[in-house]
């Protein structure tokens, strides 16, 4: 029996609806009594909604909305404005459809808000003033888009409250709080700090060891000596480069339909996260992963950082024009990459056109294309790999191996002293009528009288339908199988550029188009960004690279800065982190980024200094708790006034579970490895032609899952339930999505089976108290706190609600457990019973979230028919 709760959908719906319009009226009311700016609060709706059919590229009804001059004019139909009149003017009864042709403006796609319609008519009932400096002009250097001006070291506001903030990232989000008279969170406590900390700089939980230890740390500054501590953890570069390798479209393979394994990519990955854990400055981070070779006396660790630009798809197929036409691809996706990842924009959009809303021309880009138009993709000796991977190597060969030499010898000792035996017994008792008749005439004739060719016949026929004959041959593997079926030798390249020595002429490509040649341009920055320092020679990626990182230059440090916060708030101050630009969304609190960038580059580009300066900090530390003030002021929790709550990545969830199952395998760096793959999703018939990598064996099956195999036609089934990127493209934050299949992998995927069986294992070895102390000791080593008695009350009617099933459901638990891992003095259905525990406890949201736990609680009550108990789950 089940209960649900009910409501009322009708009266939810009504009621709802009531609400909105309450909302926007109250919305309409306070825009009336405020001042409205073109920039900030109408041009965006522009670039959005309109641009798309009356922008710089198309004007339908000879209507443009990008220049004030032409916009003031109007179309075929007259003037859009009537100033003061905003409820009369044209622009406004199309966006509404009052017009008398029941036309809505846009056509296509989804339609103004009542908010954004709101911005319109009190705009222009306050004289739809629109400055010059306003237009878009793809000419014009220095575009007034904020995105694009120097960085200003604000000054630090004045606060009402002094005692809340630590340091001056607080002044600015509580001025912010102050002027929306909302006020900040309480710090949350430390067993969620602790846990907090550990997720979002290691990716890893904090053993109930470390947080005792941080609960009794008596003396001050120990959050402090906590975050030192965590930042200097080899861990920091795993859980920060897989950030990173997001951005990178790092994979082990070349992609496209052939998708031939990578070899040697793993030395990126491991770049990367060295780059990390030495906390190298962004600045030389950057120049050498976009130029590295090109440095004087370039080290092969600088030339291994262009492995960046190494991670585009690959096609080798082979053949002249198809070859130019894979390289110009490879070549636009460097630069796109690039204009995405350090600058913060869409340049890509500028490769068949100008650019519809930045200040990118077409020309402009395929000058930016000309930066990277002479690289060439080549491999450099690479050292050999670390002693425990080759002696790990030669161990695993040499057993494989020796399985294949008992499989022969085996073989061998039944071909020649059992079957002649079964054969002979055959011919006595076969059914001759289902022999072919080539073969009848032989039995015929008696044994000794045969000669070879027929008694090799009869053999054959024999051997064919044997049973046991042919299952022992196919457990001996042949050439062609041993071959494929051994681990690959160590690698001994690395994937880099280097520059060709003979300069290729770069043109435009009209449309966008490789064979349709336009202009020949020469490599050079678009014009509305700070301009290329002149060094005396002709500028190439290692000129590029360093106007990124310029001091002139103010997105790379704003993007950078806004990639950190994003990554510890779950939204960074810019929402859009991948578009600066015009279309993209304004900070939230423009003052603090441009504080953290100035800082983040007077500091000497130093990572680890401001992800310090920014966990330490009050907005950091408060708590997650559910506000209701807050669902309807700041329900996107865009002004900080609660740390957020959001469940980490597909590999970190995966990482949680070893780890406190006692499985994770911490070594760092090295080959990449391959967890199991499900038997049935490898026996579909359009997954028979992948090129799978063999699946690992030993502790590889358990290492962390940034050295997992990334191929990028075919993505681990596990981690794709719970959002992992496409590694075809960049990817500058991950979905979150909350799916029942989520739920269903952490029930029965092998991998978290395996992970709450020694889980199980290890609470009933390493706690020998009563069932309530190795419940809470199963919660503490998940949630890294104590249980509630209500919480550890479910647990214990949990654990005896499965311990009746499992004693009365044999079959079900013996395919549960094997007799052979069972520990000492522990029978089979108590050892599944806490199976079943640690499955609800690692299926827990709060298991895979950064929360407190004073949060909401959906109860829900499952009642057992068979045994009239009941648990309740949250």
């Amino acid at each position: 029996m089940r209960r649900f709760l009910l409501f009322n959908l009708p009266a939810f719906i009504c009621l709802s609806v009531n609400l909105a319009i309450v909302a926007s009226a109250a919305f309409a009311e306070e825009q009336d009594n405020e001042k409205m700016d073109f920039v900030r609060d109408i041009r965006p709706i522009f670039v959005k909604k309109c641009y798309e059919c009356h922008g710089p590229d198309e004007q339908e009804n000879k209507l443009r909305l990008d220049r004030r001059a032409d916009a003031k004019k109007g179309g075929e139909r007259g003037p859009l404005f009537r100033l003061g009149k905003g409820s009369d003017s044209l622009l406004v009864k199309f966006v509404t459809g009052r017009n008398g042709d029941n036309i809505i403006m846009p056509p296509e796609g989804e339609r103004l808000s009542e908010q954004q319609i709101s911005l319109l008519r009190t705009w222009i009932d306050q004289g739809a003033k629109w400055p010059d400096s306003a237009d878009l002009k793809p000419t014009q250097r220095g575009a007034r888009h904020w995105a694009f001006q120097a960085v200003v070291h604000p000054p630090l506001p004045t606060l009402n409250d002094q005692d809340w903030a630590r340091n001056p990232i607080d002044a600015f989000v509580l001025t912010r709080l102050e002027k929306e008279r909302i006020v900040p969170s309480p710090e949350a406590d430390r067993t969620t700090l602790i846990r907090r900390l550990s997720l979002d700089l290691l990716g890893l939980p904090p053993s109930p060891d470390e947080v005792d230890a941080f609960l009794q740390e008596p003396r001050a500054g120990a959050y402090e000596r906590l975050v030192d501590r965590l930042l200097a953890s080899p861990h920091f570069g795993e859980r920060w480069g897989r950030h990173w390798l997001d951005l990178a479209r790092y994979a082990d393979s070349d992609g496209y339909e052939d998708d031939k394994f990578r070899p040697d990519a793993w030395r990126y990955r491991d770049w990367v996260i060295n780059a990390y854990n030495r906390d190298q400055s962004f600045d030389k981070f950057t120049i050498e992963q976009i130029a590295g070779d090109l440095l004087d006396h370039a080290s092969y660790e600088q030339k291994l950082a262009t492995g960046f630009h190494r991670m585009t798809l690959s096609n080798d197929s082979g053949g002249g024009g198809i070859d130019e036409e894979f390289r110009v691809k490879a070549v636009k996706d460097r630069l796109n990459t690039t204009g995405t990842v350090w600058l913060g924009l869409s340049v890509g959009c500028a490769q068949c056109h100008s650019h519809k809303y930045d200040p990118l021309s077409h020309r402009e880009y395929y000058r930016l294309y000309a930066f990277f138009n002479n690289a060439e993709e080549v491999s450099i000796p690479a050292p050999r790999l670390p002693l425990r991977y080759t002696l790990a190597y030669q161990k695993s060969v040499s057993a494989y191996d020796d399985r294949i030499c008992d499989a022969e010898h085996t073989l061998y000792e039944y071909e020649h002293y059992v079957l002649p035996l079964k054969q002979v017994e055959w011919e006595s008792n076969a059914n001759h009528a289902e022999l072919p008749d080539s073969l009848k005439k032989f039995l015929s004739i008696p044994i000794g009288q045969r000669s070879a060719e027929q008694r090799g016949l009869l053999g054959e026929y024999f051997r064919s339908i044997d049973p046991h004959y042919l299952k022992l041959k196919r457990a001996v593997p042949t050439s062609e199988e041993i071959k494929n079926n051994k681990l690959l030798p160590p690698s001994s390249q690395a994937m880099t550029l280097s520059e060709n020595t003979t300069l290729r002429e770069t043109h435009i490509h009209r449309r966008g188009v490789f064979l349709d040649k336009g202009e020949r341009v020469e490599s050079d920055v678009p014009a509305f960004l700070p301009p290329l320092r002149s060094r005396g020679r002709a500028p190439n990626r290692l000129s590029l690279a360093k106007w990124i990182v310029d001091v002139e230059n103010a997105l790379a440090a704003r993007v950078a800065v806004n990639r950190l916060w994003q990554h510890l708030f779950g939204r960074g101050l810019v929402p859009t982190p991948e578009d600066f630009g015009v279309h993209g969304q304004p900070p939230s609190h423009p003052e603090l980024l441009d504080w953290l960038a100035s800082e983040f580059v007077c500091g000497g580009w130093r990572r680890k200094s401001l992800i310090k300066l920014i966990v330490t900090s009050s907005t950091y530390r408060q708590s997650s708790r559910y506000r209701s003030d807050l669902v309807e002021n700041d329900p996107d929790n865009a002004l900080f006034a609660r740390q957020s709550r959001f469940r980490v990545e597909a590999e970190v969830v995966r990482d949680l579970a070893l780890d406190v199952g006692g499985l994770l395998e911490r070594a760092i760096g090295g080959l990449s490895v391959q967890p199991a793959l499900p038997a049935s999703l490898l026996q579909q018939q359009e997954l028979k032609t992948e090129r799978f990598m063999k699946p690992s064996i030993g502790a590889d099956r358990y290492r962390r899952g940034v050295y997992t195999n990334v191929q990028r036609t075919f993505v681990n089934p596990m981690l794709k339930a719970f959002d992992v990127n496409d590694s075809n493209t960049v990817c500058t934050r991950r979905d979150r999505s909350n799916t029942p299949l989520q739920a269903l992998t952490l029930l029965n995927d092998a991998t978290f089976v395996r992970c709450a069986q020694s889980l199980a294992r290890r609470v009933l070895t390493q706690c020998q108290g009563n069932q309530r102390d190795r419940a809470g000791y199963a919660f503490k080593l998940c949630l890294a706190r104590s249980p509630t008695e209500r919480e550890l009350t479910g647990l214990i009617q949990s654990f005896e609600l499965q311990l009746r099933l499992c004693s009365s459901k044999w079959q079900a638990t013996s395919e549960l457990v094997d007799p052979g891992t069972l520990p000492s003095g522990v029978d089979a259905p108590k050892f599944a019973a806490w199976i079943g525990v640690s499955r609800t406890l690692l299926n827990l949201d709060e298991f895979r979230r950064t929360v407190d736990r004073n949060i909401p609680k959906f109860v829900i009550r499952l009642e057992c028919e068979e045994s009239r108990g009941g648990l309740e789950l949250y």
